[in-house]
């Protein structure tokens, strides 16, 4: 698929999500199932649930069995990017049916550990700490042209990480 094409794709995600936007979140969800080629393919859901006045709650989601390599992997972790920052969306993480459900509230969001891979948009990242947040002392750190922080601790998610305990730790201790 030639840039151009994958531009017009993402638009259409774009679109999807203002139409969404407009219905009654009380009655209304959205899933979108979607196959991601890298390499070859692998399916993911994109799922929008509204969760307060003017939020949602956004999650894309795989089956660690429907990961083929950690290429594809990456990939995927920045095409999550992408649509973050492209939408502006508050607050991204990876999760797991290990992991409480993502909050939905700013002070919670500010109270919840860092995970493995989590954005923070610009105001958020603003509260917790530009600087602390770009100088984890492991895994990446990205500021993006939106504003906020892309953090991304480790590239095996589903085989543990122990650079986690370390980052929380970092930023536990230099919190005001």
């Amino acid at each position: 698929m030639n840039e151009s094409a994958q531009f017009e794709c993402t638009e259409h995600i774009g679109e999807i999500l203002e139409e969404y936007y407009k219905l009654d979140p009380e009655t209304t969800a959205l899933i979108v199932s979607l196959d991601f080629k890298p390499n070859r393919g692998f399916p993911f859901k994109l799922i929008i649930r509204p969760v307060a006045e003017d939020r949602c709650r956004v999650e894309l989601r795989t089956h660690r069995n429907s990961v083929p390599d950690s290429e594809s992997h990456d990939a995927f972790v920045e095409a999550a990017k992408e649509l973050f920052e492209r939408m502006g969306f508050v607050y991204g993480t990876y999760t797991n049916e290990n992991n409480p459900v993502v909050p939905t509230d700013d002070e919670t969001l500010l109270n919840r550990p860092v995970q493995a891979i989590t954005f923070y948009n610009a105001d958020l990242t603003d509260q917790i700490g530009r600087e602390r947040l770009l100088s984890i002392p492991a895994g990446h750190a990205e500021e993006l042209s939106n504003g906020g922080v892309f953090l991304y601790i480790c590239d095996n998610q589903f085989g543990g990480c122990p650079e986690l305990d370390e980052v929380r730790q970092f930023l536990e201790e230099t919190s005001n």
